[in-house]
């Protein structure tokens, strides 16, 4: 349905290509400010002491183990805080362009549905009325043409009317299936559908003759 087309828009290939870049750049965000924290460095030095010379000295023998404990700050804070704004200015625009792409796919979208509408109505209007309508009165003047009541031009005149028509009836088919195929590029997807309208039956015809 239409509801699921609009829904579909966002994972059309064009939208994604932007939330994408987005997402990245967002992760280059949160990259850039990490770099921006302090960060902790620890450390064990193991000094071999050995025994004592002098005799009955506590903890004799043991070696020395020192922890080391430290803070490493950034020297370039003021790249890391403009590589953070750039790469935030980046995720926005890709967000906006994406924004941009979504309302100008589901304005194709109504366009496109609109086209297939009309088209579809016209065809419907010309198999089901126009056209019998026009065939029976060429019937008609085929008939009174035989009993002398009608006159050559007015049998030529009802041809080319019906002729017009089913030319005309071509014309829409043509653009239903352009409408269709515009629909499919803007969806992304193939659309379960008839790419054409549905011709008239013969009977239903028949009925208006």
């Amino acid at each position: 349905g239409e509801a699921q087309l609009r829904g579909g828009l966002a994972d059309h290939p064009r939208l994604v290509r932007w939330r994408d870049q987005a997402a990245a750049s967002d992760l280059r965000v949160r990259e850039a400010r990490n770099a921006r924290l302090p960060g902790f460095a620890f450390g064990v030095d193991w000094i071999e002491v050995g025994p004592a010379r002098m005799p009955n000295v506590a903890d004799s023998g043991k070696d020395a183990v020192v922890i080391n404990v430290g803070i490493e700050l950034p020297l370039w804070q003021s790249n890391y805080a403009q590589d953070q704004k750039a790469h935030q200015a980046d995720a926005a625009a890709a967000r906006a362009e994406w924004a941009a792409a979504r309302d100008r796919a589901a304005a194709d979208l109504a366009v496109a549905l609109s086209s297939i509408r009309d088209s579809a109505r016209r065809a419907t209007l010309h198999e089901r009325t126009l056209i019998p309508q026009a065939q029976g009165v060429l019937e008609s003047q085929l008939g009174e043409y035989v009993s002398g009541q009608s006159e050559l031009a007015a049998i030529l005149l009802a041809e080319r009317d019906l002729l017009d028509l089913r030319l005309e009836l071509v014309r829409i088919h043509a653009n239903h299936a352009i409408a269709w195929a515009e629909l499919e590029r803007i969806a992304g997807r193939s659309v379960e559908g008839a790419s054409e309208p549905e011709p008239a039956r013969p009977e239903e015809e028949s009925n208006h003759e």
